[in-house]
């Protein structure tokens, strides 16, 4: 357990396919984790915009009706613009980590052929005195 700790020790051949494996395993179903991810973050910001949009612009409409009173109209004006501010940095956020997770699943997903050919490589050579059999 002592050489594990000790950070200079060089690494064999066999421990850096074991690791190597072990990143392999997971490379795929996180994949589909971030893609799934992606795919429901992106269309429910998108929703969120859109209903944020509807429901500041009925307010405003309710405003400009005739016989409100000024400082309704006025207020309805600050909320328009705070719900538009507030919204356009939540969307844009929003679309930002759904793309960011789209494509990082999709590399996690068909990514990793230089490991893959790495560990084939491996798994097809003789044996050597090195990697600790």
């Amino acid at each position: 357990m002592g050489h594990r700790m000790n950070p200079f020790r060089k690494k064999s051949d066999r421990e850096v396919v074991e690791e190597l494996r072990r990143e392999q395993r997971w490379r795929r179903p996180l994949g589909v984790a971030f893609i799934a991810l992606g795919l429901l973050l992106t269309p429910l910001f998108l929703w969120k915009a859109e209903w944020t949009r509807r429901k500041v612009l009925e307010i405003a409409d309710a405003a400009d009706r005739p016989g409100t009173q000024p400082d309704l109209c006025h207020n309805s004006a600050l909320l328009a613009y705070t719900e538009g501010f507030v919204t356009g940095s939540s969307t844009g956020l929003g679309l930002l980590s759904g793309v960011t997770a789209l494509v990082g699943g999709a590399r996690l997903l068909f990514g990793g052929r230089k490991a893959r050919l790495l560990l084939q490589c491996f798994d097809d050579r003789k044996p050597q005195p090195e990697d600790g059999l």
